[in-house]
């Protein structure tokens, strides 16, 4: 009886962790419903993750349409490690002297809401910030 137990709860720890490690895929794009800016996070297989965040610059050609430009954010964001269901990133804007670190979390079981909490330092000031991003579903054409 003892044997049945023990083999029972293996499996399930087993089970457990693979339907956790399973479910946290970061890669896809995504929108901020706090920042201007959006987000896109690559798997890159020799760093880990790629972090690409930018948003959108209007413009007008010479017809005087509008067209849109994408801009990269002002800073270096480079991957540190994945644990626990979680992304860990530094990103630093060194002309703002801004340094921080970056947890990225999902908020739900689907995936669809990311949380990136930012600690670290503003011009040498502790710092906090918490964004929440959306998850884009891809369009097939």
């Amino acid at each position: 009886m003892k044997y049945k137990t023990k083999t029972i709860i293996y499996i399930v720890l087993v089970a457990l962790f693979i339907c956790d490690a399973a479910a946290q895929n970061f890669e896809g794009s995504y929108d901020a419903k706090n920042s201007a800016y959006s987000l896109l996070i690559k798997k890159d297989s020799l760093q880990g993750y790629k972090f690409i965040s930018y948003n959108f610059v209007s413009n007008l050609d010479e017809d005087g349409y509008i067209y849109y430009e994408r801009q990269p954010s002002p800073g270096v964001e480079n991957f540190v490690k994945e644990e626990n269901g979680r992304l860990t990133s530094t990103y630093e804007i060194k002309k703002q002297d801004y340094f921080v670190t970056v947890t990225y979390g999902f908020f739900d079981e689907n995936e669809d809401y990311l949380i990136a909490s930012f600690e670290g330092t503003y011009k040498g000031k502790p710092y906090f910030n918490q964004i929440e991003y959306y998850k884009l579903e891809r369009i097939e054409k």
